[in-house]
């Protein structure tokens, strides 16, 4: 017990030593603490020097003019910026795997399809803005197909969006002018980036017009709920790069209006009912062909009326979507007519109607400028994997979308009766991220052709139709 109350005294007596000598070193008074003045931390961060010029005014009216230089600098620099054209660079890579199933009557109508693979789109391009007012844009594809009348499917580069936009213009809103699609069906409208299934409706291929060369004015509410689009355009150049000469018209006239009767502005639009119509007028400069293929591009055509010549065309577009959380519903109907008075004519139609459901909860994005499904998917956690650091392996689920859409298309009132099909489409897309995907799509489709052209003789075939796509974009 005695050698511990020593031990302990010794200790105490030490500590008493460290903590005067905290205070006053060999008899020493202790220096007292100094803080820096706000001149002083400015002095610091321009000399080394811990003591400030002794002239005062003219050493701060140094610091003054540098400081100045710097700011006129950076505003030079800005309105430099603000005077040239911005550039980013975009693009997209679509790798495609198909594979079909067909039984006896899918094979006499359109043959016996071959399993396969390509790259659906290989883009690249530019777009921009420029003195607040502006935009432009310019991409091709480097993965453009067509097919021919041997089932050969070449590979070409097309034209896509080359366009001049001018902003903020009065009564008109906003003025394009280039090649760059025409204003006519949700579906069509919205980007493949963001589309629901890999390719697009029965409808949609027959029917709705994609890219063409024209002008369009077009422009919103300020509660953003309505929004409209007028073009003129010059009908049936698609996306071969564009040159036309013609003295005997192909000209169209193009519109669309959307509206918002239900928006949920608290959610950021996790809940709303889009409605919209489209109207375009024709004047077919060429003979017209009303043909599909079954959903799945790397193929031949499903259902074609053949060569047409009507003097004009008449299109009419019905659209609506509705949006409650993670679940998503969308519908269009198309009807085409066409033909003069006391002369035969053509009269087709078609629909589609899909819906989605996200497992993870997300949801497809709208956007009220030009009111369309055209932004992008963004999921609440990132596909990911990796092993922490105790070894563990860690992982993102990414986005999980489950979709199915019924389409038909009627190609059989008309001068040139082709038949008519109806499609089943069961998918799954897993977004990686918001630039990344990978899809999964399964279609049965049921079709009803003519052979011939006028012929009544039915041909009906069922073919099964498996494809799977991975997606990037940039």
């Amino acid at each position: 017990m005695r050698a511990c109350i020593q031990v302990w005294t010794a200790g105490l007596l030490m500590a008493l030593v460290m903590v005067s000598g905290s205070t006053a070193v060999r008899g020493e008074e202790a220096e007292q603490p100094t803080y820096a003045s706000s001149d002083t931390v400015t002095n610091h961060l321009v000399s080394t020097s811990s003591q400030p010029p002794a002239d005062w005014e003219t050493w701060k009216a140094e610091v003054d003019a540098k400081l100045a230089a710097i700011t006129d600098k950076a505003a030079a620099d800005k309105k430099k910026a603000a005077g040239k054209p911005s550039v980013q660079v975009q693009g997209r890579i679509f790798a495609d795997g198909y594979g079909y199933d067909q039984d006896a009557g899918s094979i006499s109508q359109i043959g016996k399809q071959k399993d396969g693979f390509r790259f659906d789109a290989a883009r690249i391009g530019v777009h921009g803005k420029a003195f607040h007012v502006m935009e432009y844009k310019i991409e091709f594809d480097f993965a453009g197909t067509q097919s021919t009348l041997a089932k050969d499917v070449l590979e070409t580069p097309t034209f896509k969006d080359v366009y001049i936009a001018v902003k903020e213009l009065p009564l008109v809103g906003n003025f394009k002018v280039g090649h760059f699609k025409e204003p006519f069906s949700l579906d069509q409208l919205t980007s493949t980036r963001h589309i629901m299934f890999m390719e697009r409706s029965l409808m949609d291929v027959a029917f709705v017009p994609a890219r063409n060369v024209g002008a369009m004015i077009y422009d919103h509410s300020d509660s953003e709920n309505l929004t409209w689009a007028l073009g003129g355009f010059i009908s049936n150049v698609g996306d071969e790069p564009p040159i036309f000469r013609s003295n005997n018209g192909g000209l169209a006239v193009t519109t669309r209006m959307t509206y918002l009767p239900w928006y949920d502005e608290a959610s950021n639009g996790r809940g709303l009912l889009h409605l919209g119509m489209a109207y375009s007028y024709r004047d077919i400069d060429l003979a017209t062909i009303h043909r599909t293929k079954p959903e799945a591009d790397l193929g031949d055509f499903l259902l074609s009326t053949g060569l047409v010549s009507p003097p004009r065309e008449q299109l009419i577009g019905l659209e609506a979507a509705f949006v409650y959380k993670a679940f998503r519903i969308q519908s269009e109907y198309t009807k085409a007519f066409s033909g003069e008075a006391g002369s035969p004519g053509q009269e087709y139609d078609g629909f589609y109607f899909q819906a989605s459901y996200f497992l993870t909860g997300e949801q497809r994005k709208y956007n009220r400028s030009n009111g369309t499904f055209s932004d992008r998917v963004v999921p609440f956690e990132n596909f990911f994997r990796v092993r922490d650091c105790d070894g563990r392996v860690q992982n993102g689920r990414g986005a999980w979308e489950l979709a199915y859409r019924i389409s038909y298309i009627d190609l059989e009132n008309g001068a040139r009766a082709a038949g008519n099909a109806t499609n089943h489409t069961f998918g799954v897309n897993w977004y990686l991220n918001p630039y990344s995907r990978v899809m999964f799509d399964y279609i049965n489709s049921d079709a009803r052709r003519a052979p011939g052209a006028g012929s009544l003789v039915d041909i009906t075939g069922n073919m099964n139709i498996f494809m799977t796509r991975f997606q990037i974009d940039f």
